[in-house]
């Protein structure tokens, strides 16, 4: 019977209160109660898709190909390619030529380049018709998924990041387009972003001579990438920030 009372009170303080400010309670709180109950039940199922809490099997070396898209020769090209060989049984470095002939022009060079720098990786032209790295890239790794050769498929980009947030436009976002088209393009491809940073160390044990200017020595790390180069003396001059408007397109992966 008290149960009963309390629940009519409930209900008639609920009807004369709800404009007053009652609808707040009437939805807020059933509302936050669906929520949590909908968070729970997403941690669980997550929890039982990982055996959370279980011992899994023993680890297992799988074969392995890296695939590493380029663009043109760089520092940034070597480090992935480095980093891809350090990773996987193969290694294959994949590039896209545009239907132009400056585009052609260019590829032929670039694979010249490649040969004489002898990186013992295997280079492939994709070549598209249209202006985009993205459907070329997710078509080869398409054909590679198909072969069924490879248990690991590994595609790494290397990418430049900018230590400052203005940097960033400063370069191209290329290597997010790229990742989320292989993310929506690929059903089992492991997608490894090389962050690169390129910095500035003053030269040891060589004092700068007469009318020499302070050497730009650049610093490699793994996990953080940017760029800012300098002089030592912390100028940057119109010949350098030049050379760096230049080369951005040509760092960045395409």
């Amino acid at each position: 019977m008290g149960a009963v009372l309390t629940a009519v009170t409930t209900v008639i303080e609920l009807v004369s209160k709800f404009i007053a400010g009652a609808w707040l309670i009437v939805l807020v709180i059933p509302g936050l109660v669906l929520l949590f109950g909908r968070v729970h039940r997403s941690y669980d199922r997550i929890g039982a898709l990982l055996e959370l809490g279980r011992t899994p099997e023993p680890p297992a070396k799988r074969k392995s190909m890296v695939v590493v898209p380029v663009s043109g020769m760089s520092r940034l090209t070597a480090e992935g390619i480095s980093v891809a060989l350090s990773l996987g049984d193969e290694v294959v470095a994949v590039t896209v030529v545009f239907a132009d002939p400056e585009a052609e022009a260019a590829d032929v060079s670039f694979r010249q380049r490649w040969e004489e720098w002898h990186p013992n990786v295997p280079l492939i032209t994709v070549r598209s018709a249209r202006r985009s790295i993205a459907r070329p890239i997710v078509a080869y790794l398409g054909q590679l998924e198909a072969e069924d050769k490879y248990q690991r498929l590994v595609v790494l980009i290397p990418e430049v990041q900018p230590e400052k947030f203005w940097q960033y436009l400063l370069f191209n976002q290329r290597g997010m387009i790229l990742g989320r088209a292989i993310r929506r393009g690929t059903a089992n491809v492991v997608l490894c972003r090389l962050r690169y940073r390129l910095g500035q160390i003053a030269s040891a044990g060589a004092p700068d001579g007469p009318g020499r200017r302070p050497r730009v020595i650049v610093r490699r790390r793994l996990g953080n990438c940017g760029s800012a180069w300098r002089s030592v003396d912390g100028k940057m001059t119109a010949m350098r920030i030049v050379a760096i408007m230049a080369c951005v397109g040509d760092a960045c992966v395409r």
